[in-house]
C-alpha cells in the first residue's frame, strides 16, 4: 500500500497534466476541429477575381436568335401556339397529318440561313478604329425554348478599342408576317454558348451567356460594349462537349433534335415524333442528370459582358435590317478563378496554428503551474 501511494504520489503529476490535455483536446475537437474536418472534407469551392490589362480581345462568336424563335405562317399552318416549345408538346401529333417527324416540322417552322436572312460584317467608314473582320462559318444550332438559332464562328483578335459592325438582313421573298420582332444577340465564346440549348447552367453567375435585344428601327444604330472575363474551373469535363453529349446518348435509339450540332450524334437517326423524343430526354435528364450537367463544365471559359448604347445612325437601312456596332469597353480582363474555400494548405495551417495557440494558451499554463504548486504543497505538508 505505501509503495502504491508513493507511486501515486510520483505519477500524479504526470496524470493530471495527461488529463488535463486530454479535456482540453476534446473541447479543441468538439468546437473547434471537427467543423474545419468536416468543411474541408466537403471540398466547397469559391471564385477570386482578379485583373490583368490586356491591348488585345478575342472577337465573340454570335448567336443569333429571332423573337419570336418560329416563323409566324408555319405556326399558323401546325395551328401551334405561339410558342416556340409547343413543339415539343405537341401529344396529338399534328406534324403527322402532313407526313413529317417531329425534326422536319421543327425545321419547316424555322427560320434558313440564306433562304431567309443573311448576315454579313459590314465596314465602318465613320469610324476611326474600324476593324474589319471575317466570318469563318455559320451553323444552326436547334435550342428547345428559343427556336432554331444561328451560331456566327469568327476566330480573329482585335485591339480592345477597335470598331467592327455586323448587319442582318431579311430577305425580300420572306412575308411581312414571318419578320421577327427582335433578334435577340448572344455574344459568346465556343465554350459558353451550349448552356442555350437546353437552358441549362450548372455554373449559373459564371457561365450564363447575356442577351442583347435589337428591333427593327432603320433610324437606330445599336453600340455594345464588351467586357471580357476568363474562368479557370477545378471540376470539369475533360471531353468535348460533344463528346460528352454523343457519350451520354450512346445506348439511345435516336438523339433529340436540339443535339443537332453534335457531329458524333448526327451519325444516328434522329427521333421522329414526341414519344421518342421525351422517352430520351428522360433518361438524360432524369437517371444520367449529372452526367448531363458535367458536360456543360468546362476547363477554361470566356465571358462577355455587353453595354447596351443606342444611337442615331449617320444614314437610314431597311427596314428588314439590322445593324449592330461591336468595341470592347474595357482594357482591363477580368480572370476568375474556382478554388476550395478550404485547401489542404489552409487547413493545415489553420489546424497548426490553432494547435501552437492551444498548446501555448496561458490556461494550460496557467494550470499546469497550479498543478505544480499544488503537488509541491502536498509533498511539502505530507512529507516521507
Amino acid at each position: 500500500t505505501e509503495m502504491v501511494l508513493q507511486d501515486m504520489k510520483k505519477y500524479s503529476k504526470l496524470i493530471a497534466k495527461t488529463l488535463l490535455f486530454v479535456i482540453l483536446l476534446s473541447i479543441f475537437y468538439i468546437f473547434y476541429l471537427n467543423s474545419q474536418v468536416k468543411e474541408f472534407l466537403k471540398a466547397g469551392t469559391t471564385f477570386t477575381s482578379r485583373y490583368e490589362e490586356t491591348e488585345k480581345m478575342q472577337v465573340p462568336n454570335l448567336l443569333l436568335c429571332m423573337k419570336p424563335g418560329m416563323k409566324r405562317s408555319a405556326i399558323q399552318r401546325f395551328g401551334y401556339l405561339q410558342d416556340e416549345t409547343y413543339i415539343f408538346h405537341d401529344t396529338s401529333l399534328s406534324y403527322q397529318t402532313q407526313n413529317l417527324t417531329i425534326w422536319e416540322a421543327y425545321e419547316e417552322l424555322s427560320y434558313k440561313y440564306e433562304s431567309d436572312f443573311i448576315t454579313e460584317p459590314k465596314q465602318l467608314t465613320y469610324y476611326v478604329e474600324a476593324e474589319k473582320i471575317s466570318i469563318i462559318s455559320i451553323k444552326s444550332i436547334a435550342t428547345f425554348s428559343h427556336g432554331m438559332c444561328f451560331l456566327v464562328e469568327i476566330d480573329q483578335k482585335v485591339k480592345v478599342s477597335a470598331m467592327y459592325s455586323f448587319r442582318i438582313t431579311f430577305n425580300d421573298s420572306l412575308s411581312n408576317i414571318d419578320i421577327p420582332d427582335n433578334v435577340t444577340i448572344y455574344p459568346v465564346s465556343k465554350e459558353t454558348w451550349y448552356g442555350l440549348v437546353t437552358d441549362e447552367w450548372p455554373y449559373k453567375n459564371n457561365l450564363k451567356i447575356q442577351p442583347v435585344e435589337i428591333g427593327f428601327d432603320p433610324h437606330e444604330l445599336v453600340e455594345i460594349g464588351i467586357a471580357a472575363t476568363e474562368v479557370h474551373f477545378r471540376q470539369y469535363n475533360q471531353q468535348s462537349y460533344e463528346a460528352c453529349i454523343a457519350n451520354s446518348f450512346y445506348h439511345s435509339p435516336c438523339f433529340p433534335i436540339i443535339f443537332n450540332f453534335a457531329e458524333e450524334i448526327i451519325n444516328m437517326p434522329s427521333c421522329k415524333s414526341y414519344n421518342d423524343t421525351w422517352n430520351v430526354l428522360k433518361v438524360i435528364y432524369q437517371k444520367e442528370k449529372k452526367s448531363f450537367l458535367k458536360c456543360l463544365k468546362p476547363k477554361n471559359a470566356k465571358l462577355y459582358e455587353p453595354s447596351v448604347y443606342p444611337s442615331k445612325r449617320p444614314e437610314a437601312v431597311s427596314n428588314r435590317s439590322i445593324e449592330f456596332v461591336l468595341y470592347g469597353s474595357s482594357n482591363m480582363r477580368t480572370i476568375e478563378e474556382e478554388v476550395l474555400v478550404i485547401s489542404a494548405t489552409m487547413f493545415i495551417g489553420s489546424i497548426g496554428g490553432s494547435l501552437g495557440l492551444f498548446f501555448g494558451f496561458s490556461f494550460l499554463a496557467c494550470c499546469s503551474d497550479l498543478i505544480d504548486r499544488f503537488i509541491l504543497s502536498c509533498q511539502a505538508t505530507n512529507p516521507q
